[in-house]
């Protein structure tokens, strides 16, 4: 079954998230997309009072089905996948004439658009990784259309461009990712990608003197990429025509000559995942059962003694997250916790009967596990907003992280520093990186959104309320602080 784009990226998605890379930007642009639709919705739509021709414009439908197994799935539109065809062009322009004659009559508009330039028109970071003191993120210069990946000596320390794809291409189609990074912060794994492709080209850079090693991954979708602690190999994960596969790349040698570890069994449906542990003796292979699965496989092997791969979990219905926690891996689950719980797995003993449960299923759902400095950083959500709490490595004790207010978090941090980093968004707070410190339990700002708005003059606050068929809807209402009177919003 070929899966769409979005499909592609909800699933590589979560991958990042195992990773620990960070996918920031989409959520800046879809949170601005978000609020100019908001606004725009506050006028009533003239989309039904266009003379001319029928706006919006008739959409022919084909009589297409697709079977998998016993369910036919039904997709009339799949002639607008061509997005080169003359048909497709014509019915795209149409469409852009008749919401142009919609949103040109709306009041307000320049306004809109003046205040929207305002709050966009500002340099955002993406999660920085920190490695050796070193800083690594991406970040999106105000008034700049690709992010490039930048690196800071210290928290305090000047940005300082690694990779810059401005100049790659004319029109910018081309986008740089970050793949890996070494744990002495001496090496970057970047990505370029040309377009809107799946596919990049791996490039290793000297972080130091800024310049390129000769090795390169030829063009391939890829899972993971790692480096080895001694800098002379890269593990991967790419996508074949066949499935996923694991290879192993000694630097200085030909790609033709990499050595497939993993996933010869594995078809095109699947999905994979490797990283390393902290001392690189062992490398666990995270097996995706296709987009929304309620399946993965993990599998671990001693790579430093060139040991068989054993299975970790590969007969259980269930998702399973790997990560590692120092050299221990961590197992994020719905097995037996419908609301998700964690394992501990000594590498040594990956039996299930030696699997020690470090995060306990809690009344709400288990968002992520984050190893940070000896402990485990564990984010939930409860009603669309994010809590956060603190464990002690065996899952002891714990004690919560106060957040800024209602909102949402991505985290990262590493198991040998105390310092967590995440990223808040809410509605009266934009996405700003902030900082914490699981030993002395400090807060900090890591880097300040300078988008012209102070949180502090507005206040959110989650109410609910039931439909005409008894189903309670959850909304949040955002007003100027000090209000003495809100106008609830009627749902149902």
């Amino acid at each position: 079954m070929k899966r769409t784009v979005e499909e592609r990226k909800k699933t590589m998605n979560m991958l990042c998230e195992v990773r620990k890379i960070s996918c920031t930007y989409r959520i800046v642009k879809a949170a601005v997309a978000a609020a100019a639709m908001g606004l725009l919705m506050l006028s009533p739509s003239p989309l039904c009072a266009q003379p001319g021709p029928a706006c919006p414009p008739k959409t022919r439908t084909d009589n297409v089905t697709d079977t998998y197994g016993k369910t036919t799935v039904v997709d009339p539109y799949r002639w607008l996948e061509d997005q080169e065809s003359k048909e497709t062009r014509e019915w795209i322009e149409a469409q852009d004439r008749c919401t142009e004659a919609a949103l040109s009559k709306l009041p307000g508009r320049e306004a809109i658009a003046k205040r929207l330039g305002e709050l966009f028109r500002i340099d955002a970071y993406g999660l920085p990784r920190e490695y050796a003191g070193r800083y690594f993120f991406t970040k999106l210069l105000a008034g700049q259309d690709l992010a490039g990946i930048y690196t800071r000596k210290g928290a305090n320390g000047l940005d300082e461009i690694l990779v810059d794809p401005l100049p790659w291409s004319p029109d910018h189609s081309a986008s740089a990712t970050t793949l890996a990074i070494s744990r002495d912060g001496k090496l970057l794994a970047y990505g370029r990608r040309e377009g809107g492709q799946d596919e990049v080209t791996v490039h290793i850079i000297d972080v130091e003197t800024h310049k390129e090693l000769p090795d390169v991954l030829p063009s391939a979708d890829y899972g993971s990429v790692e480096i080895t602690n001694d800098h002379t190999g890269l593990y991967y994960a790419k996508a074949t025509a066949e499935g996923p596969r694991a290879y192993y790349h000694r630097m200085g040698t030909e790609v033709a000559s990499d050595r497939m570890l993993f996933g010869e069994k594995l078809d095109k449906e699947k999905e994979m995942a490797l990283e390393l542990s902290e001392d690189s003796s062992y490398l666990y292979y995270l097996v995706v059962f296709g987009t929304g699965s309620e399946k993965t496989e993990v599998y671990l092997q001693n790579v430093a003694k060139s040991m068989p791969i054993v299975p970790v979990v590969n007969d259980l219905n269930s998702v399973f997250w790997p990560a590692w926690a120092g050299n221990t891996l961590l197992l994020q689950t719905n097995w037996k916790a419908p609301q998700w719980h964690g394992y501990a797995v000594d590498p040594k003993n990956p039996g299930r009967e030696h699997w020690k449960e470090v995060v306990p299923e809690a009344d709400i759902k288990l968002d992520v596990i984050a190893p940070v400095g000896g402990k485990l950083v564990a984010t939930y959500l409860r009603n669309a907003s994010t809590e956060m709490k603190v464990y002690d490595a065996d899952g002891k004790s714990t004690y919560p992280v106060k957040l800024p207010g209602l909102g949402t978090v991505q985290v990262a941090g590493r198991w040998g520093s105390p310092e967590l980093r995440y990223i808040f968004t809410s509605f009266n707070y934009a996405p700003t990186v902030l900082s914490y410190n699981v030993d002395t339990k400090q807060p900090g700002v890591w880097a300040k959104s300078m988008a012209p708005v102070d949180p502090d003059k507005y206040q959110v606050e989650q109410v609910w309320y039931k439909s005409k068929d008894g189903t309670k809807i959850r909304c949040f209402c955002f007003q100027r602080r000090g209000s003495t009177t809100m106008e609830r919003p009627r749902c149902g």
